[in-house]
């Protein structure tokens, strides 16, 4: 698995899935939580581009049922720590109350990353065996 590779692809993932959810969200009407259908919309994205960015990435690497899986990891890895730094950020130069346990303990977002880790794992073992 080419680590940097896989790392440049969950940046890019992350900004592909982030710009197409803000523009979700602005076409949904305001509230302070997001309504289901906007995480419907969401797995849907998180779907169509973990595919591609996958199909993508094994272009150049080995595919396989493994490599797939090491791949979604990654790219949980890495939006982890995007994540991460944007709440830093939103912490310590926002007044907006910012609670880390009710942001993670939503249980759509951990169905967001089963997906993501599913999707690249059933693409590595797709691409694999052909």
């Amino acid at each position: 698995m080419n680590l940097k590779r896989a790392a440049w692809m969950g940046v890019l993932l992350y900004i592909a899935s982030f710009v197409l959810g803000m523009m979700t969200l602005m076409i949904t009407p305001s509230s302070d939580v997001p309504p289901p259908h906007v995480w419907y919309v969401g797995f849907a994205i998180t779907i169509i581009l973990t595919g591609a960015f996958t199909s993508w990435y094994f272009q150049q690497e080995k595919p396989s049922l493994k490599n797939g899986l090491y791949l979604g990891l990654a790219f949980f890895v890495v939006s982890s720590i995007i994540e991460g730094l944007i709440i830093i950020i939103i912490i310590l130069f926002s007044d907006a109350p910012v609670s880390l346990t009710e942001y993670y303990s939503e249980l759509l977002l951990w169905v967001t990353v089963a997906l993501m880790v599913g999707t690249s794992t059933a693409v590595g073992w797709w691409k694999g065996k052909k």
